[in-house]
């Protein structure tokens, strides 16, 4: 029996990783006298943002936050539909019905809180932890997730839209869905590594949920 989904945030709650990578690449190429491209900038993801700037120019990571900061809040406040549609509903059908809602991201924390922000999520979860500066730790995170909550791995399910994910969840001993309802999704590579449930739509994990709470 599910008591406890814990959600990621890019690519499954919303499509902010384009945003990101917008945001990143303009403040980086503003402030840095080499150019980065976008190529460049996805080998570094897996950290938080503050990680990949400490990374990718440590003299100068603080100039480009602020600017990653401000460029990224305005890019959510102005474009449409960045939540995908259903990811609400789902999340209130959870809460409603006793089901603990938490968040484990790899966005770091002020990233994080201007998502929540602008986008409505804030108070929603039981608990959230952004991503690490210093190296990928989902897996940890998920498991200090279930212990802060009181539940066990069999009691919980991962919701995440790429292969680390479903790495990380399987470390945590717990069962994970395969978000694949973005359109830039691998759905293919997600099913090579066996999820416990590809889902191509919300609606499809909406389903999935119900059975089995």
């Amino acid at each position: 029996m599910i008591k406890c989904v814990i959600f990621d945030v890019d690519g499954t709650m919303t499509k902010t990783m384009p945003l990101f990578e917008l945001s990143f690449l303009r403040a980086f190429n503003e402030v840095s006298d080499k150019p980065l491209t976008l190529a460049e900038l996805r080998k570094s993801v897996g950290l938080s943002e503050e990680g990949m700037a400490k990374e990718l120019i440590p003299e100068k990571q603080q100039a480009v936050l602020s600017k990653y900061y401000t460029y990224y809040e305005e890019l959510l406040l102005t474009t449409p539909q960045v939540t995908y549609f259903g990811i609400k509903k789902l999340i209130k059908y959870l809460n409603d019905n006793g089901i603990i809602t938490a968040v484990v991201s790899g966005k770091g924390k002020p990233a994080l809180d201007i998502t929540f922000r602008a986008l409505g999520f804030e108070g929603l979860f039981k608990s959230v932890f952004a991503g690490h500066d210093k190296c990928p730790d989902k897996t940890q995170r998920i498991i200090k997730t279930m212990e802060i909550l009181g539940v066990l791995p069999e009691e919980t399910v991962y919701i995440g839209d790429i292969v680390s994910d479903i790495t990380a969840s399987r470390k945590a001993n717990i069962r994970v869905i395969s978000a694949g309802w973005d359109l830039n999704t691998d759905t293919e590579e997600l099913l090579r590594h066996n999820p416990d449930y590809l889902a191509f739509t919300v609606e499809d994990c909406f389903k999935y949920l119900k059975e089995n709470l």
